[in-house]
């Protein structure tokens, strides 16, 4: 009886559970997240005209540390792909998206990233800002929302049944806004002026929608 065996070379740990993580991973004091860039690096050049190979099954089990190192692994369901997202002559790099990290994923849809590999990868990577929150189960959107009490509205009028009680709404509601009003010129690029922050007590938002007339 003759057995058969395949060798295979160590290709390190793996590094995250889930892509978002990617972002943190290794960073160093100053905030370089190279371990992240590299990955990003090595996806970019996958797609590239000299090698025209999408992974297509890319996940967060895939992306090994291998001695510090990002190290891809498992190619079983990749193919030839012509990929879209680059422009004859020109190299698609961190350093040319057409959306720098930080900005608003909507800028980065399909007229600029148009491949959904690299547009699903970037969006899991936490690499933009979300376009929408979701808030018990429903999408709303980032630039729709002005304060907290405006979500708190939603969930009180549409009763959602997620949240335990007015205390855990509230307090959810207050993190999203803190979240969209902290990047409030990125949501509205044409914004003059930042809103206040306004209320983030619960109590006091009550008080204040009795002395309106409007109490919930």
């Amino acid at each position: 009886m003759f057995r058969a065996c395949i060798i295979l070379q160590y290709c390190g740990e793996p590094a995250v559970s889930d892509l978002s993580q990617l972002k943190d991973y290794r960073s160093d004091d100053l905030g370089i997240r190279q371990f992240r860039n590299d990955t990003l690096d090595i996806v970019f050049r996958l797609h590239s005209p000299e090698i025209e190979l999408a992974h297509d099954a890319l996940n967060a089990f895939h992306i090994l540390d291998f001695q510090g190192k990002p190290f891809l692994i498992d190619f079983a369901d990749s193919g030839y792909h012509d990929c879209f997202a680059w422009e004859e002559g020109k190299r698609l790099t961190r350093d040319v998206l057409p959306a720098k990290e930080g900005e608003v994923l909507r800028q980065m849809g399909s007229q600029s990233v148009e491949c959904y590999e690299l547009w699903y990868f970037l969006k899991s990577l936490d690499y933009g800002l979300p376009e929408e929150i979701d808030l018990y189960g429903e999408d709303i959107f980032c630039t729709r929302i002005t304060s907290a009490g405006y979500l708190y509205k939603l969930g009180i009028r549409r009763r959602w049944p997620r949240f335990r009680s007015k205390e855990e709404l509230w307090n959810t509601c207050v993190n999203h806004w803190r979240f969209v009003h902290s990047n409030w010129k990125k949501y509205h690029p044409d914004a003059v002026v930042d809103p206040p922050l306004g209320t983030v007590d619960l109590q006091e938002y009550l008080n204040s929608e009795i002395n309106t007339g409007c109490a919930l």
